[in-house]
């Protein structure tokens, strides 16, 4: 059998014919022919017809013969989608063997797709390509082969890489294409399926890029204008996910400040730098004649971002101040006072205490004083207007008793050493804020007067970045004046009366300053008299003025019993202690003290006894009566006068024991009538000095009567034996006595 002629549509295109009728067939046999088609892309599914001319030869009864027919029949396309298998993307996610979060500007990042095959058939040669549906995401591996053959329920897995350098936070969409090839039933049918999958791309919590954290002087110490070498940093804060490297900063620097003279300055830092951590980059700055204030400095940062493949190139910008200090205020000026006591005009060597205290500047080394004088001083280490002297401490001196001493003293340069020698090294560590610094000047003090006067100074040291400084003071010197000397005087005698005695004590201030709060102590040494409060208080005593004080002194007479005996001492010097304490013009307490000895006049009180009297017996004036001593001393050289007209009569009277008495009689004629009459009676103590004690009495007229003689002669009698017995006994009394 030949088949002479196929007819088929034009979609279909016979390749091959074969079967078993082109070998024959037997007589109620069947055979088949076998069509190899292609069927066009063209074609749609349907029912289609061809037709077979036929060309075979029968044997007739032992006849070839040759015969001819044709065949119609269709044949039916398939639509191939109902055969396909269904192909899903059933995950997707960053990373490869497990998600991993990506961040925005991340790159060379992993995508993986898994596919599953969940047809009846399979399929073969599984390609997978993707696009990005954003232009900010750029794709590195487009296309990956995933595997050769997909059977049914099976899955298969290829990771494509991203680059993300600008994609931003958010989602984006990638279109999947799958391609494969399908080749159930003698076909090879190449399709290709697509899928759009989502993607999230995160923020990291801290944002992105780097961050100033901190940015300053180093150790916070202030900078001032014109400074040489100091050092500015800056710190930064890496808020990216990822590494960086590669740092280069430059800050471009304000007018007024260089680096290395150029208005740049440039550091690099090598990194890696990991995410959250932190780096400085240090600057050596000058600053130049600039007021002090704040100033604004750009910096350009740039660095490359270690976020994968060939990591980004990234630039910033940001914005300082930079801040410059004024040196008022820094250092303040406390006080200048005089030291151990204040100086009077034509003073030499006199110590004065300069001080300031160091309020901000972080350390102060190497400070001295450059002091300029006013017209009447000079300084006592070259006797000139002029002075430098360097810091002696870093701590405020209390004064010590040695260093009183020494100041007293007025020797300059004990004082001098006695400062070096205990504060010395504490000035080679430096001043820090809140301490106090002290400078000791030796002064001649040559003015003619007390007042103020004013001095110019510089405190001149290093600062915290070894940079000189020189700050102007006035410094005010105060001439109050010293209290040189108190000149002390005191009663020469203390006059006991009724048991007490009044001591005059007076003060005189020799020195050109006033004296406060004075106590006078008046402490005696012996318990013969007692003061009865012996402390004075004087609140102000001004210069050159003079001010008395009474002390009342109680007397003693137990002190004097000495001996067996009791035998009486009556007379005696007190030597006494007298302190004065006060303050001077500086407030410094000062104590003076002297001795001194008054001595105690003789107790003698002497008065006129009761029986004394005036009488006028016709032109005869008559004074008698006793003087009697109370007193415990005896009263010498006792005389009693009276003033008759214009002239005194007296009469000796004699020494006067204590507890005795002595009669005396003055008669005198007179020319006229008296009614009155001065009585005088004047004594000398133990220590030739004169005492007196006046009175005034009445004088009596007496009327004369005439008395017979024999009366007169026996009444004499009768009074010379009186005087007679008197005598007996008087020696009868010493006889024993001396016995």
């Amino acid at each position: 059998m030949k088949i002479e002629n196929i007819s088929v549509p034009k979609i279909l295109e016979v390749k091959e014919i074969s079967g078993s009728c082109l070998r024959g067939v037997e007589a109620g046999g069947s055979c088949s022919i076998d069509l190899l088609v292609d069927v066009n892309n063209n074609a749609k599914p349907g029912d289609y017809k061809i037709k077979l001319d036929l060309l075979y030869i029968k044997n007739l009864q032992g006849a070839i013969v040759r015969l001819r027919n044709s065949i119609s029949t269709k044949i039916t396309i398939a639509n191939p989608k109902e055969f396909l298998p269904k192909i899903e993307v059933i995950t997707w996610y960053w990373g490869i063997e497990r998600p991993i979060t990506v961040f925005e500007h991340q790159r060379n990042v992993p995508l993986t797709l898994i596919i599953m095959n969940r047809g009846r058939y399979a399929i073969d040669g599984v390609i997978l390509r993707i696009e990005s549906m954003n232009s900010s995401v750029y794709i590195i591996t487009k296309k990956q082969f995933c595997t050769s053959t997909l059977n049914p329920d099976s899955i298969c897995r290829t990771t494509f890489y991203v680059d993300l350098a600008n994609a931003s936070k958010g989602i984006v969409l990638f279109k999947v294409y799958i391609q494969y090839v399908f080749e159930e039933f003698k076909t090879h049918l190449e399709y290709t399926d697509s899928i759009e999958i989502p993607l999230h791309i995160h923020r990291y919590a801290k944002g992105l890029g780097l961050e100033i954290i901190d940015s300053g002087w180093m150790n916070d110490w202030p900078v001032y204008p014109n400074s040489e070498n100091v050092t500015y940093v800056v710190s930064f804060a890496n808020y990216w996910p990822f590494r960086i490297s590669g740092i280069s900063i430059e800050i471009h620097l304000p007018k007024g400040f260089t680096y290395q003279g150029s208005p740049i300055a440039r550091a690099y830092i090598p990194g890696p730098i990991d995410s959250l951590k932190t780096f400085s980059a240090s600057f050596e700055l000058t600053v130049n004649n600039v007021l002090p204030g704040r100033y604004k400095a750009w910096i350009l940062v740039k660095y490359v971002v270690e976020s994968g493949g060939s990591n980004i190139l990234w630039i910033e910008n940001h914005s300082i101040e930079i801040l410059v200090h004024s040196l008022n205020n820094s250092i303040q000026f406390i006080s200048s006072s005089w030291y151990g006591e204040s100086p009077e005009p034509m003073t030499y060597g006199a110590i004065l205490v300069i001080t300031f205290r160091n309020n901000f500047v972080p350390q102060i080394k190497g400070a001295i004083l450059e002091l300029y004088l006013p017209k009447g001083f000079t300084c006592a280490l070259n006797n000139k207007t002029y002075g430098v002297i360097p810091l002696s401490m870093s701590q405020e001196l209390s004064i010590s008793r040695s260093m009183y001493n020494i100041a007293m003293g007025r020797d300059s340069q004990k004082i001098l050493r006695y400062i070096t020698s205990m504060y010395g090294e504490e000035t080679l560590q430096g001043v820090t804020p809140g301490q106090i610094m002290s400078f000791y000047v030796p002064l001649n003090v040559l003015v003619n007067k007390t007042g103020r006067y004013v001095a110019k100074a510089y405190l001149n040291f290093l600062d915290q970045w070894n940079n000189i400084r020189k700050i102007e003071f006035s410094i005010p010197i105060e001439v109050l004046g010293s209290s040189r000397l108190i000149e002390v005087n005191t009663s020469k005698s203390l006059k006991i009366v009724n048991g007490s005695a009044s001591l005059e004590i007076t003060l005189i201030n020799r020195g050109s300053a006033p004296l406060y709060n004075i106590y006078v102590s008046v402490i005696p040494h012996s318990p013969i008299a007692i003061p009865v409060q012996n402390v004075k208080y004087i609140e102000r005593l001004d210069p050159k003025s003079i001010r008395s004080l009474h002390f009342t002194f109680v007397y003693n007479p137990l002190s004097l019993s000495s001996g067996p005996g009791g035998m009486m001492i009556r007379y005696y010097t007190l030597p006494l202690s007298i302190s004065i304490m006060y303050k001077d013009a500086l407030g410094y307490q000062r104590v003076f003290n002297i001795s001194a000895a008054v001595s105690i006049e003789p107790f003698i009180d002497i008065r006129l006894g009761s029986d004394t009297h005036a009488e006028l017996r016709g032109s005869s004036l008559v004074i008698s009566g006793t003087v009697l001593n109370y007193g415990l001393a005896s009263a010498r050289s006792v005389v009693v006068k009276a003033l008759i007209g214009n002239k005194w009569i007296s009469t000796l009277v004699g020494d006067i024991d204590p507890a005795s008495q002595a009669a005396f009689r003055i008669e005198h004629r007179v020319t006229h009538t008296l009614n009155n009459v001065s009585i005088v009676v004047e004594y000398k103590d133990e220590y030739g000095r004169s005492h007196e004690q006046k009175y005034n009495l009445r004088v009596e007229r007496i009327v004369l009567t005439e008395t017979p003689t024999t009366e007169l002669r026996e009444g004499l009698m009768i009074l010379q034996s009186n005087y007679t017995l008197i005598i007996v006994i008087i020696a009868i009394f010493l006889a024993s006595v001396a016995y």
